[in-house]
């Protein structure tokens, strides 16, 4: 038993020696056998699979991804909060720019039309623009003076185009039946390929005349005053004007009718007839270019009244009759001087 002690001691000191410095024994030196913990041991590939495994359940679970995404459909409740300022500006959308009130103003001038350049006469109101310095005279003319000129007017001014070729073959003519001064612009009644229009339209869209002759006021006899009879023709004038700036207006009296029709009707008579041409006279202004004629001067007998050989009805020319107020025409052109 002596014996042994020395190799129990160095054995003592050899176990005490591996657990001072670290180092297992193997085991088949292990005292005890393989613990019960060997069994679950792992070697280095499996403790890396299993560290992996760890950390993607961890991410599945309570783990949140470093970088926010917002992905499109997100709302912004729902979508991570930006880690800095600058990450919430960009996700942030710009709002639009405030209106500049001189951008705005420029905008607006830029759009707007041009103010309008030709002489505008607002009705009732001599304000167009003079023109000056050229004088106008009132002298005979050749039959191509009308090559530029357009009659307006009632059922006489349609006999006119109808039986007087010569001017016809010169002339336009808006004209029209019972036409009145309120009617003149706005009845749709001239014929056009893409049917009837008034007008104030064809005035508009037509050609520019150079003379536009005017003969109404036959039809409206019967009701209002040479005042207002001469205002609603100045409004007339006016609307014209503003379409046809460049045209000589050119207002002709009324004709009268036959003695026996004025004696015997208290509406269409003379004397009414000689009450309305004062106050249409009271219009013409040549610095307006607006001139008044009467055609009664080539077609009444001594007392005033129309002959009673040129109309078929005490009223309208009989067809041969239109030739003397054809003939008054030529013989009263409006010249301009020079």
């Amino acid at each position: 038993m002596k014996r042994f002690c020395p190799l129990i001691i160095v054995f003592i000191l050899s176990a005490a020696f591996y657990v001072l410095t670290g180092f297992a024994l193997p085991e088949e030196f292990s005292l005890f056998g393989a613990a019960e913990d060997d069994l679950y041991a792992m070697d280095d590939d499996d403790d890396e699979l299993y560290v992996a495994e760890t950390q993607i359940a961890a991410l599945e679970t309570d783990a949140e991804p470093e970088i926010p995404v917002v992905r499109p459909g997100v709302s912004q409740t729902d979508a991570p909060e930006a880690d800095t300022a600058a990450d919430a500006e960009d996700s942030a959308v710009p709002e639009a720019p405030e209106a500049d009130e001189t951008q705005e103003t420029q905008e607006a001038e830029e759009t707007e039309p041009e103010a309008e350049e030709l002489p505008v006469v607002h009705p009732g109101e001599n304000t167009v623009i003079e023109v000056a310095p050229l004088p106008y005279t009132i002298g005979p003319v050749e039959p191509d003076y009308f090559a530029d000129a357009l009659f307006i007017g009632d059922s006489r001014t349609v006999g006119l185009g109808e039986y007087c070729p010569e001017l016809d073959a010169n002339a336009s003519f808006y004209a029209k039946v019972s036409l009145t001064v309120r009617q003149a612009l706005d009845k749709p009644f001239v014929e056009t390929a893409e049917g009837k229009k008034t007008v104030y339209e064809m005035l508009a869209n037509d050609r520019q005349y150079g003379k536009i002759y005017i003969m109404l006021g036959i039809n409206e006899l019967g009701g209002g005053t040479n005042e207002s009879f001469r205002e609603d023709f100045r409004e007339m004038i006016g609307r014209i004007r503003v379409l046809q700036p460049g045209a000589i207006i050119i207002v002709q009296g009324i004709m009268h009718v036959t003695g026996s029709k004025s004696a015997r009707d208290p509406n269409i008579n003379n004397e009414r007839i000689n009450g309305r041409n004062a106050a249409l006279a009271e219009l013409a202004d040549p610095k307006m270019r607006i001139f008044y004629v009467d055609p009664n001067e080539n077609l009444d007998d001594e007392e005033g009244n129309l002959r009673a050989e040129l109309s078929f009805d005490d009223v309208h020319l009989k067809a041969a009759s239109y030739g003397l107020w054809y003939e008054y025409l030529l013989g009263h052109g409006v010249i301009a001087g020079s």
